[in-house]
């Protein structure tokens, strides 16, 4: 009868180990997917910052009344450039996105400039970043809400605090 019990005592630790291995297994995964998903997203920033710093060159000269707003996007650029953790490189980017709106805006009162081939190529070379930037924000955000609700979710959150996963900010 002893046999029987320390059979089953040994398959219940065996099966816990192996669903506590899975589990962490799977948590590793997400994390590296979150890290994944955050870099796509800074290779499009930085295509963007590029793209920015061509638009500021092009512009700069041909809008003599709107210096202030090209120097508010050139600044905006640099901090972006500039910023080293991803909650300040969410930050600076947001900054820099709302600048280049005003920049829109602003050449708008410039028709040469806004017709020109150059400046819409421009242009589209940077909504296309932007469109990248949500779509690979989205991709990061379905995985990022994956592993935070396995931290959250008992018996998974025992896990998460024994092995020492943390959640991932939402963008």
């Amino acid at each position: 009868m002893n046999a029987g019990i320390y059979g089953a005592i040994a398959l219940f630790i065996i099966v816990v180990a192996f669903w506590m291995i899975m589990t962490v297994k799977a948590f590793k995964t997400l994390d590296h997917s979150a890290v994944e998903g955050f870099h796509a997203i800074d290779h499009y920033f930085g295509r963007r910052r590029n793209l920015v710093d061509d638009l500021t060159k092009l512009v700069k000269k041909q809008m003599p009344g709107d210096e202030d707003i090209i120097q508010n996007v050139i600044d905006a650029n640099r901090l972006a450039k500039d910023a080293s953790s991803n909650k300040e490189k969410l930050q600076t980017e947001g900054v820099l996105a709302d600048t280049l709106d005003t920049l829109f805006d602003a050449v708008e009162k410039y028709p040469e400039l806004a017709e020109s081939k150059r400046y819409l190529s421009l242009k589209e070379k940077i909504e296309d970043a932007n469109i990248n930037i949500l779509k690979a924000g989205k991709m990061y955000n379905s995985i990022v809400r994956m592993a935070n609700q396995r931290i959250h979710a008992f018996p998974t959150k025992l896990v998460a605090k024994l092995f020492g996963f943390k959640e991932h900010p939402m963008l």
